[in-house]
């Protein structure tokens, strides 16, 4: 379970431990009988599985719940974790085997995070926070979390580095404590002058640092402080009673610890004073500016360069600084690595030949207890706990989407940008280093065992076995002490282009210690090391004198073997071969001893000048101790003078108390306005009461504006799906429109017709009209006629009747004879008259034919012309006349009494010619 130690920048993978809760006896009392059954169990130290092969219920609303079908259907689902703890296991158990490697990994100056997570009463506070507050942290049988062990650890940890380095290492530790309500971040530490809780911003500098802004930090000295910083934010964090928990956590509470270490990086004696003094050397009497700023991404030692005004720039150092802000060791002149030339923060050298350097070192450690997913029928919440559950799932769905993402198998392998939805949601931009980014993340899942959590026990698994697949760049945030101070930059690059330039010219490196025991120190170790290089020296210079005398001897043998060869070339060849690697091999030998001889050489010179000069140096420590001795004994006559102006000044206080004690006497007076103050203060209170009433309705009001809002979102949402069937019909009708049009021009092309017919029926009705009035004139004139007919058949008869009576006396008389022949005529007329009736019957019907053919055509074409009119979003007219305001009906009365009037005129001329003939 412990991380693996991991250099600057190291990758590791977010540890996951799975924790089964015991059932408790509010399970027994809030859980039907048939769901009680254990639904998960541990198959071994690192798998569990999950059986939920009932149905698990879907709701809760009355002692007959209908049942659903359980998230494993049936089947076994096996999960792997890198620990799981069953439901025996300890408070101790656990975090000896989860956060202890961890405490490790933050006092060597990493970012660690610790995180439970699972449903509402599966136990995470137990777990981080525990009970038994007080009890001993070493006590395996009680019952404390994670937080008050881990902070014991930590504290044992620090002694024991204070112990083993001394003046070399120096911490300081601060602990803060936030919650997320109704997102929205609360100092559960702080407050202001009237009592209230603070708000915390978020923030983030140009290195993408997260920036907890207006949070308080409480220094500590010690567990006991935690402790009592602990109750203090639990004691105010937002808890309330639901169906399933009887102090369910309303909020998401962050309990962090910064430690701040400075260590001395060299290896020699620090200074003295535990704190150094800040660049350039300043007295600490005088204000120093901050010597370094504290650090928590992704690249905590990143240095920000500050431009100076009315100054030449500072050189860059980018090339040879590392990412961790530790200044390289730089080897000059001719000396070797291990005597690195460096200051210390305060301008003076480490004490002897190894220089060393402060580091600051800064690391957070978060403890961050979840408020658990829950559901609202199954909690029973009502009013602000409803908001409440809403705020805490939607957070929580906020930091499940961020480890969807950053825990997706398939996009790590595409290797391509991923987006993160930290930004969702005040929790996970809170934990956007933790997930992701640089620190150790351990995360606790807690889980029920019953069957009636099986739907959030399976939901919790799958979320915490992804998260296993987030990749984490751990970084250690340390960061040398004056990189932040301009001045101390700009010294330390005078005096650097001051030893350079001594190196160049070939002369010795200024010195600048000022402690007389700190110059002692240094010449005995210039003197051992002078020393030590004279016998190197004496040494190869005695080897360098055997092998040349050796080398000698060599080639003398080879010329005598040569010459007593007398020109034997490949007795000499051999030899050769055999000889001349040995002597190249020496001459190699000689050729390097020779070169470090010349190191050597030089190198005692520099030694010899350092001795040269540590010796003037100490000349004038001795004047400037003598210096000291004046100076002490001036201080000694200043105290004397202190401690008379001391006297003076009691009695001066003396005073001070006697005006005081008039001052209280008429403070008494004063008792009349105090009252009305308190007056005041009780009127603003109650009005501060009324206005928190007023809040209370405005969020009451806010609460009833959220449901509007929704229901008016479904509104739109429906009144959206109805625009698009709309629109839809309002695309079928431009279609129709379109058809419509052309069959319009087909009308239009008939209408014309129709007009051009209807002008020629205008012509023929004018010609009717005309014949009309000549038929008038014609009926006038029947009518003479017919009254004439009249009277003389009158007559007619009269005169039958006397022929009849003359006719006894006078058959043959000519009267008689006329008589006759009128009857003929008559009879021939009323054949006549009956065939001139059936042709006027027949003319009728063609009449009225024609009078229905152009009613017909009419009709036609003004209902064409109608819907076209209506289509185009016209009134059509109320009526339809005819020609000239005549309707169709009056046309053929008026075509029928002409042809009438036509007929009986012929008929009646006719009658006439043949009366008057007669």
């Amino acid at each position: 379970m412990a991380p693996s130690p991991s250099s600057s920048g190291a990758t590791t993978s977010v540890q996951v431990a799975l924790r089964i809760r015991p059932p408790t006896n509010q399970d027994a009392t809030s859980i039907p009988a048939r769901f009680q059954r254990t639904a998960i169990n541990a198959i071994s130290s690192t798998s569990v599985s999950v059986d939920a092969t009932s149905s698990t219920p879907s709701s809760v609303g009355s002692s007959t719940a209908t049942a659903a079908p359980s998230a494993s259907a049936g089947k076994k689902q096996v999960f792997t974790f890198d620990q799981v703890h069953p439901p025996a296991a300890t408070q101790h158990a656990l975090f000896t085997s989860t956060a202890l490697p961890l405490i490790s990994r933050f006092v060597e100056g990493f970012n660690c995070t610790i995180l439970a997570y699972g449903q509402t009463s599966s136990g995470k506070t137990f777990t981080m926070t525990g009970i038994d507050l007080d009890a001993d942290p070493t006590d395996p049988s009680n019952g404390m979390g994670i937080i008050p062990r881990a902070v014991a650890s930590i504290f044992t940890q620090c002694r024991e580095l204070k112990e083993e380095r001394g003046n070399a290492w120096n911490y300081n530790l601060k602990g803060s404590f936030i919650e997320i309500y109704n997102e929205d971040l609360i100092d559960l530490l702080g407050s202001d002058d009237s009592g209230a809780k603070t708000n915390v911003q978020i923030r983030e500098d140009k290195q993408g640092h997260i920036i907890w802004e207006g949070l308080r930090e409480v220094n500590v000295n010690h567990s006991n402080e935690v402790m009592t910083l602990i109750r203090k934010g639990t004691s105010i964090r937002r808890t309330n009673e639901t169906d399933m928990n009887a102090q369910s956590s309303r909020s998401h509470a962050i309990f962090s610890l910064t430690l701040i270490q400075k260590k001395y990086t060299g290896s020699g004696l620090p200074p003295r004073s535990s704190s150094p003094l800040p660049p350039g050397g300043r007295s600490p009497s005088r204000l120093a500016r901050p010597s370094s700023t504290m650090h928590y991404g992704n690249s905590p030692g990143t240095r920000v360069s500050s431009p100076t005004f009315g100054r030449p720039g500072t050189p860059s150092f980018g090339s040879g600084i590392p990412r961790g802000g530790a200044r390289p060791a730089s080897s000059l002149g001719m000396l070797t690595a291990d005597r690195r030339q460096s200051l210390a923060p305060g301008g003076a050298q480490s004490n002897g030949d190894d220089q060393g350097e402060w580091v600051t070192v800064v690391s957070k450690f978060h403890f961050v207890d979840l408020a658990g997913s829950e559901r609202l029928k199954r909690t029973a919440a009502a009013g602000e706990r409803i908001k409440e559950g809403i705020s805490i799932n939607s957070g929580l769905l906020a930091l499940g989407n961020v480890i969807s993402a950053l825990g997706d198998p398939a996009k790590a392998k595409s290797h391509t940008a991923t987006y993160i939805p930290y930004r969702d949601s005040k929790l996970t931009r809170l934990l956007q280093d933790s997930l992701g980014g640089n620190a150790h993340t351990l995360m606790i899942a807690c889980v029920s065992p019953a069957e009636w959590n099986a739907n959030e026990t399976v939901n919790t698994l799958k979320y915490a076995n992804r998260a296993r697949n987030i990749k984490n760049r751990v970084t250690m945030n340390e960061k040398e002490e004056g990189w932040d101070d301009v001045e101390w930059l700009q010294g330390m690059v005078t005096r650097l282009r001051k030893d350079l330039k001594g190196l160049k010219e070939g002369g010795t490196i200024a010195s600048t210690t000022s402690d007389p025991e700190v110059s002692a120190v240094a010449h005995q170790k210039v003197t051992a090391q002078m020393a030590e290089l004279r016998n190197s020296y004496e040494d190869m210079r005695t080897k360098y004198v055997e092998r040349t005398e050796e080398l000698t001897r060599l080639r003398r043998e080879l010329a005598d073997k040569q010459r007593a060869s007398g020109g034997a070339i490949g007795g000499t060849a051999k030899y050769e071969e055999i000889v001349g690697p040995v002597i190249e091999e020496y001459e190699k030998t000689i050729s390097a001893m020779e070169a470090e001889l010349s190191l050597n050489r030089a190198a005692l010179r520099h030694t010899n000048d350092m001795v040269d000069e540590k010796e003037a140096e100490l000349a004038q420590l001795a004047e400037r101790h003598a210096t000291t001795e004046m100076y002490v004994e001036e201080l000694r006559s200043r105290v004397t003078k202190l401690a008379e102006r001391e006297a003076s000044t009691e009695a001066y206080i003396h005073d001070l108390e006697e005006k005081v004690k008039s001052f209280n006497e008429d403070s008494l007076s004063s008792s009349g306005s105090i009252s009305d103050l308190k007056r005041e203060l009780s009127k603003v209170k109650d009005a501060e009461t009324h206005s928190s009433q007023y809040i209370a309705d405005l969020e009451t009001r806010l609460a009833k504006s959220e449901e509007s809002v929704l229901s008016l979102q479904q509104s739109v949402e429906r009144l959206e799906e109805e625009c698009e069937v709309r629109r839809a019909d309002v695309r079928t009708l431009q279609s129709r429109l379109e058809q419509m049009q052309q069959d319009g021009e087909g009308w239009r092309s008939d209408l014309d017709e129709r007009e051009k017919k209807i002008t020629r029926m205008e012509a023929e009705l004018k010609e009717r009209e005309e014949a009309l009035k000549a038929t008038a004139e014609t009926r006038d004139r029947l009518g003479v006629i017919v009254n004439d007919v009249s009277a003389a058949r009158k007559n007619l008869e009269v005169a039958s009747i006397n022929s009849e009576v003359s006719s006894v006396h006078e058959p043959d008389d000519p009267t008689e004879l006329q008589l006759v022949a009128l009857q003929q005529t008559h009879t021939a007329t009323l054949a006549d008259l009956s065939s001139v009736s059936a042709k006027y019957r027949d003319a009728l019907r063609e009449i009225a034919d024609l009078a229905a053919q152009l009613h017909e055509a009419k009709g036609h074409v003004q209902g064409r012309s109608r819907r076209t009119l209506e289509q185009h979003g016209q009134t059509p007219p109320l009526q339809t006349r005819g020609v000239n305001g005549i309707s169709s009906r009056e046309i053929c009365i008026a075509i029928c009494i002409a042809l009438t009037g036509a007929v009986l005129g012929q008929v009646a001329q006719g009658f006439y010619l043949q009366s008057r003939d007669k």
